[in-house]
């Protein structure tokens, strides 16, 4: 039985892609994207006092704030991405996809290497799994039992995870689940 996309009833010009003759993120700090057809928005790194936080803010023309997302350190080695907030208008445009693109890129630069989420979203689970993130391994037995999974089996493959997380009925579940992305 093929199972639904999650974004299956927004057509793909509404999707987040990058703007034509935009500069690149990588080298410019900033960059311009287009959702919704041809509006258009503009990704941030915010620069904080410190060195054991980071931050993105994506707004649109009128400088309106459509989504920040935020981390912090305690080793330069591991970050946390401790706040990710997309305004309810502008959610299921595969913003929460470009965001943490962009967070793994700017953490990267600043030497760090693995990327961290707690997260009990069903959605935001989906997300880092379909980016190639991993659930932490102490985090197995959890997934394993909202799944269904018995705890001898093995986690199946990502996109079946994905698959199966998909079916639950609630946004939220019962636990928090941690996602790791090596960066190194």
């Amino acid at each position: 039985m093929p199972y639904e996309r999650f974004y299956k009833n927004i057509p793909k010009e509404w999707k987040v892609r990058r703007a034509k003759g935009s500069p690149s993120f990588r080298e410019m700090r900033r960059g311009e994207y287009i959702i919704m057809g041809d509006e258009r928005i503009f990704a941030n790194d915010i620069r904080s006092g410190s060195d054991r936080a980071i931050g993105l803010r994506l707004s649109d023309k009128t400088k309106k704030e459509i989504a920040v997302f935020n981390a912090i350190t305690l080793d330069n080695k591991e970050w946390n991405i401790n706040h990710r907030e997309i305004m309810p208008v502008s959610r299921g445009l595969n913003l929460g996809r470009l965001c943490f693109r962009l967070m793994e890129f700017i953490i990267k630069e600043k030497g760090g290497e693995e990327a961290i989420v707690n997260t009990t979203k069903k959605s935001v689970i989906n997300t880092l799994l379909g980016l190639g993130w991993k659930v932490d391994k102490h985090c197995e037995i959890e997934l394993k039992g909202i799944l269904g999974i018995g705890l001898r089996d093995e986690l199946p493959a990502l996109p079946e995870i994905r698959q199966m997380l998909r079916k639950q009925h609630k946004n939220d579940l019962p636990v928090m689940i941690l996602l790791r992305r090596n960066l190194a």
